[in-house]
C-alpha cells in the first residue's frame, strides 16, 4: 500500500520515545479503504514481502549494535 495514499484514508503514525538515535513508530491501520490502483505487490502477501527482507534488516542491527558498542566504550575508556 502507498503510505501516503493510506494516511489519507485514516492510517495513523504515532512515534515512540526510545533511544537516541533509532527512530521507532507505532503505525494504525483503522477502517482504512486504499484503492486497488494504490497496492504494491500481490494482496495478502504483505508479511511474505517483510518477512523476505527480515534477513537483511538482522544484518543492520547487528552492525548498528556493533558501532554502538564501541561508541560505549570509547566513551567509557574517556570516563575512566
Amino acid at each position: 500500500v502507498d503510505m501516503n495514499e493510506a494516511k489519507k484514508h485514516g492510517m495513523e503514525i504515532h512515534k515512540i520515545d526510545c533511544l537516541v538515535n533509532h527512530s521507532t513508530c507505532q503505525v494504525f491501520f483503522d477502517n482504512v479503504r486504499i484503492p486497488e490502483s494504490a497496492l504494491i505487490g500481490k494482496e495478502g502477501d504483505g508479511f511474505k514481502y517483510i518477512l523476505s527482507s527480515m534477513n537483511a534488516e538482522r544484518i543492520l542491527i547487528a552492525s548498528e549494535c556493533i558501532g554502538d558498542a564501541r561508541f560505549f566504550i570509547d566513551r567509557a575508556t574517556k570516563y575512566a
